[in-house]
């Protein structure tokens, strides 16, 4: 499982919330400029967590 947030979004949960609720959290990713809208706000960084995901499943 993988999670990445928004580091400006207003309401956050921390890394501890979701590896509590999810034990098996592989990756836990703050995205740089993105808000309350990250594929607006921070396309390209977005696009580069999902894809550095995607690749980390094919190991």
């Amino acid at each position: 499982m993988a999670v990445n947030q928004p580091e400006a979004e207003e309401y956050r949960a921390p890394r501890s919330w979701w590896q509590r609720l999810q034990p098996q959290l592989t990756r836990y990713t703050l995205l740089p400029g993105a808000g309350h809208f990250p594929e607006w706000e921070a396309p390209d960084a977005l696009a580069a967590d999902l894809t550095e995901f995607a690749w980390s499943l094919r190991r």
